[in-house]
């Protein structure tokens, strides 16, 4: 009986986690990611010694949502192949990189990665002017190294690709559906070959997983997420969407802010 309590409230944590995130990532459009491990770990209440499992459960659950938006967006027309056969190798090629380096890390420095990650996230989400530039993607081996950085970074943050990728994109000329479209795509990437180093990792602490990846975690934290995430588009749409928006984006911040606590707090133990 109480294993099967451990059990429920182990999933509820990360239903809980998921259904905040879904909400963020409604508001945000993308960029909510980057809030998922944090929260993952706020709801295990853990501390630090779980960063490394909240980061490979996290980067599944991107990895199957950011599937299902990369889907929905080839459907509207939103989806830029071209920019994928360029960019998607090199993205995954970082993911896979960054992951492992994020998987070897002491836990507490994790926790200080991401927490770093998600405040940056947080300030581009409300700071970054939301207008296209005049430019376009880098072709040659300037694309392939902005991929490669991109798929590192969003890896060893534990946020997809939307956090990351989508800002970048619109820096570089794409419209806002277009970057949302790419960003999906690269997030399924760069999320899946993180993935895989993290469940190449020590067994984590936590019954069901798989190295350091809780996959009926990341199933359920997945699926609350997709639920919940019309509703913070929909709130976005009727409501004040500018201040919203920032709002979303303070939050994700002010997670990256608390996790970064767990950080300090887990190399001062």
């Amino acid at each position: 009986m109480a294993v099967l309590l451990d059990t429920l409230m182990l999933v509820a944590a990360f239903v809980a986690a998921g259904a905040f995130a879904g909400v963020l990532s409604g508001v945000l459009r993308t960029g909510g990611g980057a809030a998922l491990a944090p929260l993952i770990l706020a709801f295990l209440d853990g501390g630090a010694a779980l960063a490394p499992v909240a980061a490979g459960t996290a980067l599944l659950a991107i990895a199957l949502l950011s599937g299902r938006a990369a889907l929905a967006r080839r459907r509207a027309g939103d989806l830029d192949r071209a920019l994928l056969l360029r960019w998607g190798p090199f993205a995954a090629l970082g993911g896979g990189l960054g992951g492992w380096g994020a998987s070897v890390m002491a836990p507490a420095t994790l926790a200080l990665v991401i927490g770093v990650a998600a405040c940056v996230a947080g300030l581009l989400g409300a700071l970054l002017d939301p207008r296209a530039r005049a430019a376009a993607p880098p072709l040659g081996a300037a694309g392939m190294g902005a991929a490669l950085a991109l798929g590192a970074a969003s890896a060893v943050g534990a946020n997809g690709g939307g956090a990351f990728a989508a800002p970048a994109l619109r820096m570089l000329g794409l419209g806002a559906r277009e970057a949302a479209g790419a960003a999906a795509g690269l997030g399924v990437l760069i999320a899946a070959s993180a993935t895989l180093a993290f469940a190449l990792a020590p067994p984590a602490p936590l019954a069901l997983s798989v190295g350091a990846v809780n996959p009926a975690g990341a199933g359920a934290a997945a699926l609350a997420a997709a639920f919940a995430a019309p509703y913070g588009a929909r709130a976005a749409t009727e409501g004040p969407g500018a201040a919203l928006r920032v709002g979303a984006a303070v939050v994700v911040a002010a997670l990256g802010l608390a996790t970064l606590r767990l950080g300090v707090d887990g190399w001062s133990a």
